[in-house]
């Protein structure tokens, strides 16, 4: 495990799942962590548990961000992790039927899935610039390929594959301090997958798995770069964008 020690890493999502993995990692590594999270109990006992800090957040309220990172002071490393599916994990995997689904959820996988990273992005970096780091982003293989029984998360996580790739390629960011990059998973056993997985024995990652791959990515990571990890015992690769013929 890298050393993390005298780092001020925060996570989004922090309270469950990759999230509660990075924050424990990151700390056992010597990091001061700051827990993240809508939930204000789940984020308290992450916190709680690893000598952390908590702040509330919606990801999706722009303004909460900015009062968020205002009030953290320097930060050199972040995990924007947060992320919902459009099915809820009681319901069945038809529940995510694109061209079913009431506004409102539609609307809120959206908010969380790209607003969150689009208002992270924008309230982390005039901080971050000062003294350099790293912003890892928690897409999806759903943001590489495509995802038939969740069709708006899959538009979701392209959209962030997509934001990360553009910034990658933006003249004004080539000499940036910040490095911006994501980790793409494949199946993680995790609250936010809908229960009827596990009766279709669907085999799932351990969220420690994606959280080391995250630590690597804050110290080690190429800006723009998209790195998958699809399975336990497959190595994580990057992964490119398609080249274009006339491009």
């Amino acid at each position: 495990m890298e050393d993390l020690a005298g780092k001020r890493v925060i996570v989004t999502g922090g309270g469950s799942g990759i999230g509660e993995a990075l924050v424990r990692l990151a700390s056992n590594a010597g990091a001061e962590s700051i827990v993240l999270d809508y939930d204000r109990d789940a984020g308290e006992s992450v916190a709680a548990a690893n000598n952390a800090e908590f702040r509330q957040l919606d990801v999706s309220d722009p303004d909460q961000w900015e009062a968020v990172v205002e009030s953290l002071g320097v930060i050199d490393y972040a995990a924007l992790n947060a992320g919902i599916m459009t099915a809820l994990p009681n319901e069945p995997l038809s529940a995510g039927n694109a061209l079913t689904v009431k506004a409102d959820r539609y609307k809120r996988v959206m908010a969380v899935n790209v607003d969150g990273v689009l208002f992270g992005l924008r309230s982390l970096l005039p901080v971050m610039n000062q003294q350099g780091g790293c912003i890892t982003v928690t897409a999806s293989m759903a943001g590489l390929v495509p995802i038939a029984y969740d069709p708006i998360y899959a538009m979701s996580k392209h959209a962030v594959v997509g934001l990360i790739r553009s910034l990658e390629q933006d003249p004004e960011r080539q000499n940036a301090n910040v490095r911006i990059n994501s980790i793409c998973p494949g199946g993680v056993a995790t609250a936010l997958v809908p229960e009827q997985f596990a009766a279709m024995k669907a085999t799932m990652m351990d969220p420690e798995i994606i959280a080391s791959e995250i630590i690597n990515l804050w110290q080690q990571g190429a800006h723009g770069e998209i790195r998958v990890r699809l399975q336990t015992d497959l190595p994580a690769e990057v992964v490119s964008p398609p080249e274009l013929t006339g491009m």
